[in-house]
């Protein structure tokens, strides 16, 4: 199975354990996936971890019973014995989630472009992007599916951590300031240049063609 396969077989077989032991399961599911690990044997683990619970919830015994009191600890002990993903796929993923938000602010200038075409704005109407706020929108985006990342990972077994999302806001927080910052300091730097509407939507469609592309070989 690839990697999508064995996600929806995970979540096919999960229907199979009662509410308690889901919950326990659940957590184990976050707190493994966000642990930046490769994604092929992370899923291969948490397969493997989920068949051993179902067989045990038939035996009458609970995932506490299985898995022990501490399930942080449980996990974290089998992720430092997982491999990290390749440095090809760190790079990928590191041009990636910037792909992907740059493509669909594309989407959303083409189809403003377009509006404003249709209502009031005579005909050559063009957007003026710098080039500036692409970076920022590209550093913005990593920042945040690291941060998110990050929250996740901390809070998978606790019920309501207060000071994590407070921590959270404030990271993401100070990080959208600086990006911001850095911005308007280079904006005299770097250039800034037209894009029609239906420029954007190809920019757009390329986009989203190298989006499918990723994530298609990602699930492999």
């Amino acid at each position: 199975m690839n990697i999508r396969e064995m996600i929806a077989h995970n979540t096919k077989l999960q229907k199979q354990l009662n509410t308690k032991n889901k919950k326990y399961y659940g957590d184990m599911i976050v707190y493994i996936r966000s642990s930046g690990i490769d994604d092929r044997r992370g899923e291969e683990l948490l397969l493997e971890l989920l068949l051993h619970l179902i067989q045990a919830q038939k035996e009458g015994r609970s995932a506490q019973d299985v898995f022990g009191s501490d399930p942080s600890g449980y996990c974290r002990e089998l992720v430092s014995q997982l491999p990290r993903p390749k440095m090809v796929d760190r790079l990928s993923m590191l041009v990636m989630i910037p792909w992907i938000a740059v493509t669909w602010l594309f989407l959303a200038e083409g189809l403003m472009g377009l509006l404003l075409l249709v209502t009031s704005t005579p005909d050559g109407y063009s957007n003026q992007m710098s080039l500036a706020f692409l970076l920022g929108l590209a550093l913005t985006s990593l920042l945040l599916v690291k941060l998110v990342m990050l929250l996740m990972n901390r809070t998978a077994f606790t019920e309501h951590n207060r000071k994590f999302y407070v921590l959270f806001l404030l990271l993401y927080i100070v990080s959208i300031a600086a990006v911001v910052a850095a911005g308007f300091f280079l904006k005299s730097y770097l250039p800034v240049f037209s894009v029609s509407p239906w420029a954007a939507f190809v920019i757009f469609a390329v986009g989203y063609a190298g989006q499918k592309y990723w994530l298609r070989s990602g699930a492999k």
